[in-house]
């Protein structure tokens, strides 16, 4: 690894009275594009001469010095935006003009605004449209990607990243599978309609966390199934948790796995299911106590630090 000693003066200038702590921060705030700015351009310089000189070592006499280009390279970045001149090199054996500081940094044509400019607007757009994450970064940072450029920049992290790995390796064997309607935006913040978000989480055994191995975006159960099969060692997960929708255990369950029902769905969805009956909520009453006498439904940490040795065969059994 090689280190780059950059000097860097810098000069503020400080009244002589009325300083508060406050003032210093936000003048270091102001400041701080400008001193970053400038530590880019002296990091760019030393690794351009040095990719420079690389060149001419590994092949004498191949690459010939060609100034600089026309137009600054323009970068967005995190802090504002950086300019740099890349220098130019004349390649004798195919007459083409190469960067060496592009080669050696993997700068990408024609692409002004870096990842890490994109992120704090890839994180409001996780609750704002496009154009709402697009003016609030603007309004906070004072500069931030366009509504368009933000849309692009979300869709290729999604390519890159979105992508699950392997679990083959780890001995999973609970499944937890659940989905809900999501809304889906399209471009200038149009509503392209609702669609089925589902995802699954695993878990190695009890008292293991559950951890997400998978979520799809308008895809069925069955090929959920296809692609779970694909990345985890399906035939040895022993417990299928679900909500009982449809077309979960067809898909899902497999000989000797055996099927646990959620709870938390069973007593949420209780009441809404005695509606479609026909029963008002007060004749749903007696029925929601019935539910409630279910040990499984309604057993609390308080009700259980009453319980004794003597109960646990009792317990069980009701259990």
């Amino acid at each position: 690894m090689d280190e780059l000693e950059i000097k860097l003066v810098l000069r503020f200038s400080v009244p002589k009275d009325g300083l508060t702590v406050n003032g210093i921060f936000q003048g270091l705030e102001e400041q701080t594009p400008e001193i970053l700015r400038t530590l880019t351009q002296g990091i760019f310089q030393a690794l351009e001469e040095r990719a420079v000189q690389n060149l001419m070592e590994r092949d004498p006499g191949r690459y010939r010095k060609n100034g600089h280009q026309s137009t600054s390279r323009q970068m967005k970045t995190f802090f504002g935006t950086a300019f740099y001149r890349l220098r130019q090199m004349i390649d004798t054996h195919t007459g083409q003009t190469i960067f060496p500081l592009a080669q050696t940094l993997d700068l990408l044509p024609y692409r002004r605004y870096q990842p890490g400019a994109l992120e704090p607007g890839v994180g409001l757009v996780m609750h704002l449209s496009y154009r709402k994450a697009s003016s609030e970064g603007q309004r906070i940072q004072g500069h931030g990607p366009s509504k368009s450029t933000l849309h692009r920049g979300v869709q290729e992290l999604a390519l890159k990243q979105g992508k699950w790995p392997s679990f083959k390796q780890r001995p999973f064997r609970f499944l937890m599978v659940d989905g809900t309607k999501v809304h889906l935006q399209g471009p200038g913040g149009k509503d392209r309609g609702q669609v089925e978000m589902r995802w699954a989480l695993a878990s190695v055994g009890p008292g293991k966390p559950f951890e997400p191995v998978g979520f799809w975006i308008s895809k069925g159960w069955a090929a959920i199934r296809q692609d779970l099969e694909k990345r985890l060692t399906y035939g040895k997960i022993e417990v299928l948790f679900s909500d009982g929708g449809p077309g979960v255990e067809e898909n899902l369950l497999t000989p000797g796995m055996r099927l646990q029902r959620c709870l938390w769905h069973g007593k949420r969805d209780f009441p809404y299911i005695l509606y479609q009956e026909g029963l008002k909520k007060a004749q749903q009453e007696p029925f929601k106590d019935l539910l409630k006498a279910i040990p499984a439904f309604d057993l609390t940490d308080a009700r259980l630090e009453q319980i004794d040795s003597q109960d646990y065969s009792q317990v069980q059994e009701l259990a």
